[in-house]
């Protein structure tokens, strides 16, 4: 395999990002999440999340320090994060809009769900931070087997999962410390499973055409017999299950991408190279869209559907022109 050749990846992100922006969060907001369309489009792209940790994975270096490591996640993703929060907070407080009006609620917002109401998805920016300065110092600096590390997370993500659905709303933990264990902590642990395995199977995965076969035959299966995890909350009820048909799909996709798509794609590649410029507004985006169709009277969800699509299109674009703008680069991660 090519080490200095990722296209590939970067065309899969493409993908993916558009998937989720457009086929995912915009029909939620519209209330056609659970719709037989998109029930059945989300089957095909559900990995997606479990995919962006395991394609972090596979750049990780274990020859570079915790402190390296530290910096790299504040420039690239604890930045962004702040960034956009402090927005999403300190804004809606001075207008008195967006929900709890003061900081402290939106704080507490913060802490329990992992990110501010206006910008959820930003999540994903802290857990994956949490996740390498973990590896950095687990793998790179103690030199613990990524296997052990991999079974050690899948066991910590699993006790979670379990935590979500029997004693999350039991007494006795908060009775004895005062305190409840936040579900969306499991997220970090599921994340450092994928991330992992992104680490181990970095070439393997390319290697062993069995593999591919059963990856292939899985993916399909759960097509026909989807079991969905929501990755922030860490909960299925189906939960190991749901990790086999994550893994199966981030290595059938990987594959086909790298078969089929290793060379440059001008809009797909340049969506994926710079995916966090979509990642980090588009949430937002969404919340103060459908707030003016609220106070416009715009209730059908089709006609919501039909007027947000391209809305969408042309933000992600304005978006994209904003951000290369050499004095606002450093919000999202760039130099």
């Amino acid at each position: 395999m090519p080490k200095t050749r990722y296209e590939y990846l970067d065309n899969l992100s493409g993908v993916l990002i558009i998937f989720m922006i457009l086929f995912y969060h915009l029909p939620l907001f519209c209330g056609l999440g659970e719709t037989c369309p998109f029930v059945i489009l989300r089957s095909f792209f559900d990995f997606f999340m479990a995919c962006f940790f395991f394609k972090s994975g596979m750049f990780f270096k274990e020859n570079r320090s915790i402190r390296e490591e530290v910096m790299k996640c504040w420039h690239r993703l604890i930045v962004p994060y702040l960034f956009i929060n402090a927005l999403c907070i300190i804004v809606p407080s001075i207008i008195h809009w967006g929900g709890p009006a003061t900081v402290g609620a939106q704080l507490k917002i913060l802490v329990t769900k992992e990110s501010g109401a206006l910008c959820a998805a930003l999540w994903f920016l802290l857990s994956l931070s949490i996740v390498r300065i973990i590896y950095a110092t687990l793998l790179g600096k103690l030199g613990i087997h990524p296997w052990l590390l991999i079974t050690g997370f899948l066991l910590l993500a699993v006790g979670m999962n379990i935590y979500s659905y029997h004693v999350a709303d039991d007494s006795l933990i908060k009775s004895l410390t005062g305190y409840t264990v936040h579900s969306w902590i499991g997220n970090v642990f599921l994340g450092a499973l994928f991330f992992g395995l992104g680490v181990t199977l970095k070439q393997k995965q390319f290697e062993r055409k069995e593999l591919v076969w059963i990856c292939l035959i899985l993916y399909l299966v759960h097509l026909l017999f989807p079991s969905y995890l929501d990755f922030r909350y860490n909960q299925s009820p189906h939960y190991l299950l749901s990790i086999a048909y994550y893994f199966t799909g981030i290595i059938l996709f990987n594959n086909l991408f790298f078969k089929t798509m290793n060379r440059r794609i001008p809009i797909l590649t340049h969506i994926g190279q710079n995916s966090m410029v979509y990642y980090i507004t588009h949430f937002t985006f969404f919340k103060l869209l459908f707030e003016v169709y609220a106070r416009c009277g715009i209730s059908n969800v089709l006609r919501q559907f039909a007027i947000s699509f391209p809305i969408t299109i042309l933000f992600m674009i304005l978006m994209d022109y904003l951000f290369r703008m050499k004095s606002l680069k450093w919000i999202v991660g760039a130099k």
